[in-house]
């Protein structure tokens, strides 16, 4: 019995492992991170089978729906731009993006079925804390020569910020995982260490991001944090930038803060450009956008720049105004499941949440991170950390 459990053990922290790697940003070669993706969706569909009563009894509700709706209507967008001017590679783009997207919830799922989500979540807390390390290590000795390439282990300066982000709250949620006593030393060391990384790659967005965590885990009430109303005006206020770009830069605080203070442009970084331009890169693809995968393409294409500067506007280019309400219902749901009463592990990854969206604002941060925090609440929401029996004897 020892024996087959020590056997369990070690496929959890495999599975959490290929997981991670799917779900967060990697340090390892996107050759590698794509064969990890189909090893582990081949893996999760065979434990899919075994877990299939657990997944329709336990797990099945209104935000797996929803998540299914978006899954299909995403498809549905590709489908319906193909064979247009941007489309290419847009079908193996959204291919690639479902398969992740199911193997990380069924994925989350399955391990919760087998009562195994402390050690899932102790798993993916020290890989992003070694994948940071290793960024750090390597980028801190020599780091005028890598703020010059942007070539950081952790992709670019945003993923980099990300990422020790994600780290602080993965630790908060261990400490509730295992009922521990919060360490101080460790807790500031986390701290420091985020925001010194994130003034040496000069990520304003990242040290905004990590005073809102830290605001919203110790200061915001719970109460409100899941209540859904809550979250939908925050969203819709980070959703209206690019239609009301024009007071934000006229506003008094633009003018003296941003500009003054933090040394910004006028142009909001170039985001004002594209603003400007949401009309005419919109005209026609409203409803179904233009394909996942196809934003790169088509704001380089259209307007020569990377990508819209906004989560809202990023979705809705990619797979239009439909698809984007299901993932608005989709977190809707998430929050309006939550229950402090029942599992407080849950905080930190809401926090991230509320964080997320506000940067959302200026930044592209509904990815599948993003997703990942919406599942793992909502697993955690619907089962907490309880062990189904009947799927380890």
């Amino acid at each position: 019995m020892k024996e087959k459990s020590r056997v369990n053990d070690i496929f959890v922290i495999c599975y959490s492992f290929l997981i991670f790697n799917i779900a967060f940003t990697s340090i390892l070669p996107k050759v590698v991170v794509n064969a990890i993706t189909l090893i582990t969706f081949t893996i999760t569909m065979l434990l899919t089978i075994r877990t299939i009563t657990f997944i329709f009894n336990d797990i099945i509700g209104l935000p797996f729906m929803l998540f299914l709706c978006y899954i299909l209507l995403t498809v549905l967008s590709t489908h319906f731009n193909k064979g247009g001017f941007f489309s290419t590679g847009a079908t193996s783009s959204t291919i690639n993006y479902i398969m992740i997207l199911i193997t990380i919830f069924l994925g989350i799922i399955i391990i919760s079925a087998f009562g195994k989500l402390k050690s899932f979540l102790l798993v993916i807390f020290f890989v992003e804390l070694a994948y940071c390390l290793l960024n750090d290590v390597t980028f801190l000795p020599n780091y005028r020569a890598f703020i010059a390439s942007q070539a950081y282990l952790l992709n670019g300066k945003f993923q980099v910020a990300y990422a020790h982000l994600d780290l602080l709250a993965l630790y908060f949620a261990n400490i509730y995982a295992k009922n521990l006593k919060m360490k101080k030393k460790i807790l500031y060391s986390l701290i420091i260490l985020a925001l010194i990384v994130n003034l040496l790659v000069n990520c304003i967005t990242g040290i905004v991001g990590l005073l809102l965590f830290i605001i919203f885990y110790f200061f915001c009430s719970k109460k409100l944090l899941r209540q859904p109303l809550f979250w939908l005006v925050i969203f819709i206020i980070c959703s209206s930038v690019p239609f009301v770009y024009q007071y934000i830069i006229d506003s008094t605080f633009y003018q003296n803060f941003v500009i003054g203070s933090l040394n910004r442009g006028l142009t909001m970084t170039g985001r004002m450009n594209i603003y400007k331009a949401v009309p005419y890169l919109m005209y026609n693809h409203w409803h179904w956008g233009y394909g996942y995968g196809t934003s790169y393409a088509v704001v380089n294409g259209l307007i020569s720049m990377p990508n819209m500067q906004n989560g809202f506007m990023e979705l809705v280019v990619q797979v239009g105004l439909i698809t984007t309400t299901f993932f608005i219902l989709f977190v809707l749901a998430v929050i309006k499941s939550v229950r402090f009463e029942k599992n407080i592990i849950t905080l930190p990854f809401l926090c991230l949440v509320y964080v997320y969206t506000i940067l959302s604002s200026f930044e592209i941060t509904f990815s599948i991170t993003f997703f990942f925090i919406c599942m793992i609440i909502y697993v955690l929401s619907r089962k907490g950390m309880e062990r189904n029996d009947s799927l380890n004897g």
